[in-house]
């Protein structure tokens, strides 16, 4: 059906891609939207390029970390699904997550924030979903924990930029 579907719906401005990872693709569209919210926040606090693009590496480590661990395949992470809706979310003024964060950096809680954006946000529940899954599981997942601990009025956007960077150092290694 799928090879069907992306024959019938090209087009000259459209092209789609198939691929046999339905649970990479549903786990990196949710927590994508998780790493939208932070790249908003890092934008918000006008801490740069390169720390954006360190978030989103970090970030993306983080989903191939879950999506391992849920039974998908790690190569989703670098297909259209993982990176490429990773980007497109993280550095758009369309997308929902990423205004969202933009207002936490402000300041603004997550009631009010909801309100301003007025449709659906993803992100919030995702990450508490994420988080209360790496609990049970053991996995450290820094990002999705910062961004809830910002939901949930424990820290500011200054404070949860500053957690992550008071981590541990250690050596770059994807855990999946």
């Amino acid at each position: 059906m799928a090879q069907h579907l992306q024959t019938e719906l090209r087009a000259p401005n459209l092209r789609l891609y198939t691929n046999q990872d339905p649970l990479g693709t549903e786990v990196a569209a949710a927590l994508k939207n998780v790493m939208a919210i932070a790249a908003g926040i890092s934008d918000g606090l006008g801490l740069g390029s390169n720390a954006k693009a360190s978030l989103l590496c970090r970030g993306l480590a983080e989903t191939g970390l879950v999506l391992k661990a849920l039974g998908g395949q790690p190569s989703t992470l670098y297909g259209l699904a993982g990176l490429g809706d990773l980007l497109a979310t993280a550095n758009s003024p369309l997308s929902r997550n990423y205004r969202f964060g933009l207002l936490l950096a402000q300041g603004i809680g997550e009631e009010e924030a909801h309100q301003q954006i007025v449709a659906t946000v993803e992100g919030p529940r995702t990450a508490r979903a994420a988080l209360k899954l790496a609990d049970r599981e053991g996995w450290s997942l820094p990002i999705c924990r910062q961004v809830v601990e910002l939901l949930e009025g424990r820290v500011t956007a200054p404070e949860a930029v500053q957690a992550l960077m008071d981590r541990e150092p250690r050596q770059e290694e994807l855990q999946w």
